[in-house]
């Protein structure tokens, strides 16, 4: 059943998180969720890089009240992380 999970969460069509500045080629599963409440937005995007060798976890939770900014704080950081461990040595 978590294989079947996995599955499903690879398939997720939401674009504007993790996913957004990352090369097409490298898989994720992933699950996002957004909340917009009077005292402003949440956005939250949790999930496995598949990055090759070397998969990584990232959850990036954010708050504020703007959700375009917020979408770019998950992509900036999950831009960040990939590229460190792109430039890893270690295995």
């Amino acid at each position: 059943m978590s294989n079947k999970a996995l599955e499903i969460l690879s398939t997720v069509e939401f674009r504007d998180g993790l996913r957004a500045k990352l090369p097409p080629e490298i898989k994720i599963a992933h699950k996002f969720g957004e909340r917009g409440t009077r005292d402003g937005f949440q956005l939250h995007d949790c999930g496995i890089v598949y990055y090759p060798e070397r998969p990584y976890l990232l959850c990036v939770m954010t708050r504020g009240q703007d959700m375009d900014s917020l979408k770019e704080v998950i992509q900036d950081i999950s831009f960040m992380v990939y590229s460190e461990v792109s430039k890893s040595t270690y295995k």
